[in-house]
C-alpha cells in the first residue's frame, strides 16, 4: 500500500482488493502509518480497489472510530453502491464515488 503524508493528512492507497487473506496486512500498514505520522486526517484512495470484503470494511470502521476525520475517495461504482446503500456505520464516513466530478 502506498502512503503519502502531507499537511497533517495521511493518504493511503491500497492496491487491487482487500479480502480476508490480505486484510491483516492492510490493517497492519494502516496502524503503522498512523503511528509513524500521527495524522489527524486519513484519506483512503480506493482508485485501485475493485473489491473490499467485510474484513476490509471492518478495518475502515475501526479506523473511523480512532480517526474521526476519515474519508474514502475514488470509490468504484460497485463498491460505492454497497457503501451508499446505508450499511450501518458507513454513513458518517465521507465517500466520494469515482464517477463524481466535484
Amino acid at each position: 500500500m502506498q502512503t503519502i503524508y502531507e499537511n497533517g493528512i495521511l493518504t493511503l492507497r491500497p492496491t487491487e482488493h482487500v479480502d480476508a487473506v490480505n486484510a491483516p496486512v492492510f490493517e497492519k500498514d494502516i496502524w503503522e502509518s498512523l503511528e509513524k505520522y500521527q495524522a489527524d486526517t486519513v484519506v483512503i484512495d480506493c482508485d485501485h480497489v475493485e473489491f473490499m470484503s467485510s474484513a476490509g470494511l471492518r478495518i475502515i470502521l475501526r479506523l473511523k472510530q480512532k480517526i474521526d476525520r476519515t474519508s474514502l475517495i475514488n470509490v468504484h461504482p460497485g463498491f460505492y453502491e454497497i457503501l451508499d446503500s446505508g450499511m450501518e456505520g458507513f454513513r458518517p464516513i465521507a465517500i466520494r464515488n469515482a464517477s463524481c466530478t466535484s
